[in-house]
């Protein structure tokens, strides 16, 4: 008797191990109403933006996003050596403002110091796309 419980008991462990095994693989391939999930890796899109500067020239600020609007301009308001027209991601804490911190590409810089370093070389970069005219 004792051995028919002990042959009982363990089949009914295996049981309970195998449907566990089924209902927790089941758990990780459920489709939830069509919806995948992906992992994907984190792609920033980048838009363009121009330098306005300041109300008082002297205190243009490159590496301030507050001196950038949305899209591109070709006059650039005459203010000579400095960025016109860059490319950068939209700022997720502050939309309507370029992310100047955002890292540019493979190159470990972001894009403040990409615009500084088209600014020192007055050669354009991925970043920078003109500079202001004379």
């Amino acid at each position: 008797m004792r051995t028919l419980l002990k042959r009982a008991i363990g089949a009914t462990s295996v049981c309970v191990l195998a449907a566990g095994m089924v209902f927790g693989a089941n758990a990780f391939t459920k489709n939830d109403g069509g919806k995948e999930f992906k992992a994907v890796d984190k792609v920033l899109k980048t838009e363009q933006w121009h330098f306005k500067g300041a109300a008082l020239p002297s205190e243009n600020n490159i590496s301030d996003p507050l001196q950038y609007e949305s899209g591109n301009s070709s006059t650039c308001n005459e203010i000579v050596e400095t960025a016109c027209n860059i490319k950068a991601p939209e700022s997720s804490t502050n939309p309507g403002q370029p992310d100047l911190t955002s890292t540019v590409g493979s190159t470990g810089r972001t894009v403040a110091q990409r615009i500084q370093d088209a600014i020192d070389t007055q050669m354009p970069n991925e970043t920078v796309d003109s500079f202001r005219s004379n």
